[in-house]
């Protein structure tokens, strides 16, 4: 969401967060727990249902489970070096920055 790249420096890019959560096949029915203990977490730590935080959160961790963690199911190393962390805002996801249009 913006912030400082302190865990990114420290734990890894995208590629590397995604390929730890690639090649474990479809799970679905994981995601739903996962999202749905997220959620529970959310709640847990004291933030309202109806608080627009909660649903930004919520949501960017609902569309992270089920397509960018998702993507890569049969192995991690189908995964690409290089991903970049998917904008997202107060509205959603966000169109990207710098599209790669192929040739200029």
């Amino acid at each position: 969401m913006g912030g400082p790249p302190l865990y990114s420096d420290t734990y890894g890019d995208e590629t590397s967060v995604v390929r730890i959560h690639s090649g474990n096949g479809v799970h679905e029915e994981m995601d739903r727990r996962a999202i749905a203990c997220f959620g529970q977490a959310l709640a847990d730590i004291g933030i309202a249902p109806d608080d627009r935080l909660r649903q930004v959160l919520y949501d960017y961790f609902a569309w992270a489970t089920t397509t960018t963690m998702a993507r890569y199911h049969r192995s991690a190393d189908d995964v690409p070096d290089g991903l970049a962390i998917p904008p997202w805002s107060w509205t959603g996801l966000q169109p990207d920055p710098q599209p790669d249009h192929g040739v200029t």
